[in-house]
């Protein structure tokens, strides 16, 4: 398992890396995609991308960088022998808000998004097509 987190791929992907307290974690205020892996590559990793800035846009979140998404994307899936990446997108609000802190986000708010990507070993390897 790999895991990238606003930007940085993290050494021990076991390790805590986001709050307890994080916003999209405690209500689910956040978009996610999952995608597959297939010959070490994702599959349809545009149109997922691009399903992903749809709801994000329905959430009221900003659009994602899609440039870091993909150095993410690249830097989990280096060394191969993965099945699935996820990438989640959390509203990031602080409880000192409250529950009836506006939805648009701040500046300040949108730079603590929380951006993660994760990937799963295949439990099934098989041979590289040549």
């Amino acid at each position: 398992m790999r895991a990238w987190v606003n930007g940085q791929l993290l050494e021990d992907p076991s390790a805590p890396a986001v709050t307890v307290s994080d916003h999209g974690l405690t209500v689910g205020d956040g978009v996610f995609e999952a995608v597959k892996i297939v010959d070490d590559r994702p599959f349809a990793l545009t149109l997922h991308l691009e399903r992903l800035k749809r709801s994000a846009a329905g959430l009221g979140l900003p659009e994602h960088d899609e440039g870091l998404v993909r150095k993410g994307v690249e830097a989990v899936l280096a060394g191969g022998g993965l099945a699935l990446w996820r990438f989640a997108r959390r509203r990031a609000r602080s409880a000192a808000q409250g529950k009836d802190a506006p939805l648009k986000l701040s500046a300040e708010e949108e730079a603590r998004l929380t951006r993660l990507l994760a990937t799963h070993p295949s439990l099934h390897p098989r041979e590289p097509r040549v």
